[in-house]
């Protein structure tokens, strides 16, 4: 039972991510590595959490860096 719904979380979290890449306006998207951490392994949130800030943080440093070498054409 427990696989079931670990797979259907899979799919629905899939087919999020398809409808938002394919929305406009979308200027970042973050997907931080979670893969070390199992679906229901709640005893690891601090360490989630921690690791998720630091992918964010750095992605959003180089999104900045990558704006200001190669700014977007003012419309």
């Amino acid at each position: 039972m427990a696989a079931i719904l670990q797979r259907s979380v899979e799919l629905a979290g899939l087919l999020n991510e398809r409808t938002l890449l394919g929305r406009p306006g979308l200027d970042l998207y973050l997907s931080p590595p979670v893969g070390r951490f199992g679906t229901f392994d709640f005893a690891a949130a601090p360490l989630l959490v921690d690791d998720a800030h630091r992918y964010t943080r750095n992605q959003l440093t180089a999104a900045t860096l990558a704006r200001l070498l190669d700014p977007a054409p003012a419309a």
